[in-house]
């Protein structure tokens, strides 16, 4: 079995067997607001903090100073000074250079590029899988496990194809938001891996997403 990187979110390691397989590219997706960010960022934090393992957040839509601001919580600018975390911003465009060399300067061990959608806004679906095909290559040239976000618009894996061509794995985080608030949590592929078939619920709290995996959803799309 390959080497597993903990993920360290309450739940999910135990949904893929032990965490995910080292030095792959994971796809997370889901409709605005499903979790997308967080579970991204609690990979990151998560891994400097419980695994002492640094980590790369690439954003290519909001500034680094918001994401700051908007996981206060987990003390971001600590992180950032002890060379645990870096964060790029990637709004006009992503240098994988500029990855590498902060890579080298940190021994960084994971990455999280939040989002693909942003740099699909300008490119057809064949253009934007062979880009992100090359940026998942080159991630894992640098021996970092990945985490893409991907936003969709309605409740399905992905309106995208990039799946196919770039990512090891696809997790989707279902929300409905209607009377009440559902939310639950898919595997849907995981090279390399026995994972869970079912979708699980799980919950937003002031410590993050937590998953209860002993529990299962059934959604209808």
């Amino acid at each position: 079995m390959s080497k597993r990187v903990l993920t360290g979110i309450p739940g999910f390691d135990e949904l893929c067997r032990g965490g995910l397989p080292e030095v792959g590219t994971y796809l997370v997706s889901g409709v605005a607001e499903s979790g997308k960010t967080l579970f991204a960022m609690q990979f990151i934090v998560n891994g400097a903090r419980m695994f002492e393992e640094p980590g790369i957040y690439i954003t290519t839509e909001e500034g680094p100073q918001h994401i700051r601001e908007r996981f206060s919580v987990w003390q971001i600018e600590e992180l950032e000074d002890e060379n645990m975390l870096a964060i790029i911003d990637a709004r006009l465009n992503l240098n994988v250079e500029e990855v590498a060399a902060i890579q080298n300067e940190i021994c960084a061990k994971r990455a999280v590029l939040d989002s693909v959608t942003a740099i699909g806004f300008s490119r057809s679906p064949l253009e934007l899988g062979a880009e992100l095909l090359g940026i998942s290559v080159a991630m894992k040239t640098l021996g970092l496990t990945s985490i893409f976000t991907c936003q969709t618009t309605k409740d399905e894996p992905t309106e995208f194809c990039v799946e196919q061509v770039a990512a090891d794995g696809l997790i989707v985080l279902h929300y409905l938001k209607d009377e009440f608030e559902s939310r639950g949590i898919e595997i849907v592929k995981m090279e390399g891996s026995d994972h869970s078939e079912w979708i699980h619920p799980f919950e937003i709290t002031k410590r993050g997403i937590v998953i209860y995996p002993r529990n299962e959803v059934f959604w209808t799309r």
